[in-house]
């Protein structure tokens, strides 16, 4: 009797080379004046490696902007202030208090990622699901900089399972992103335990960083020059969304 035949797998083949580390871009200002101020080399060549596709793709119309706005964030010491809102059984003000304890726990990620979430615990009608677009006037940046970053926190399974129980063992509450760049802050009262923290060691951390880094430029990469998820949606494709991707 002879074997079933073996079914045949694809073969996908990349339409592109690997980032030569001998021909590497230079980045944009601030980021050489980041450099010299002590920054983490290690992070400082995932971001060189990033900028070298980009202008190798031609796309710098599209990416300078939130690149250098990323640089000039890393230059921030601390976060920036954000109004607290307290409604009902939710607490703005512990919301903030622990996005800064996270702030000062992980200095390796920038704090737009922290003042975002601060953000959007802090707007009016935090627990009301929304699209990120729809409170733009609420935000630290732009909104593309900002899904950006909540987008890579999701990748980032094992710092978003540690930012999620910072949160709710703060407030009860925790906030969820999904891919259609809707938002809401939701009570976890249902929840019987606590999420896992990271290990509180600087290797970890460090690995987390570089983890969440590695995503936010590659999300940047879909929102800002892809246009993903919203070329996806025929309903996106006449609204202003597609619009703001370029903005």
């Amino acid at each position: 009797m002879k074997p079933a035949p073996v079914a045949h797998t694809p073969k996908f083949e990349l339409g592109w080379e690997p980032v030569d580390a001998s021909n590497l871009v230079t980045l944009p200002h601030p980021w050489p004046t980041l450099l010299a101020k002590g920054f983490d080399p290690f992070l400082y060549s995932r971001v060189e490696r990033f900028w070298t596709a980009v202008v190798n793709d031609g796309k710098t119309e599209f990416l300078h902007d939130p690149i250098v706005l990323l640089g000039e964030n890393f230059l921030q010491d601390r976060m920036l202030e954000t109004a607290s809102v307290e409604t009902g059984d939710f607490s703005g003000s512990r919301w903030t208090a622990a996005c800064r304890e996270l702030r000062n726990e992980f200095l390796h990620i920038p704090p737009l990622l922290f003042e975002t979430i601060a953000t959007l615990g802090n707007r009016p009608d935090a627990t009301r699901e929304t699209s990120i677009l729809n409170v733009q006037e609420h935000l630290p940046y732009p909104w593309g900089v900002c899904d950006a970053a909540l987008h890579a926190l999701g990748c980032s399974y094992g710092l978003f399972l540690h930012v999620e129980e910072r949160l709710r063992s703060a407030t009860d509450h925790i906030l969820l992103h999904g891919c259609g760049c809707d938002h809401v802050v939701a009570g976890v009262e249902e929840v019987a335990g606590p999420f896992p923290l990271l290990r509180d060691t600087p290797a970890q951390k460090h690995k987390a960083a570089k983890e969440w880094l590695d995503h936010f430029l590659g999300q940047l990469y879909l929102i800002f020059v892809v246009g993903m998820p919203f070329r996806m949606n025929p309903e996106d494709l006449q609204s202003t969304k597609v619009v703001l991707l370029r903005s």
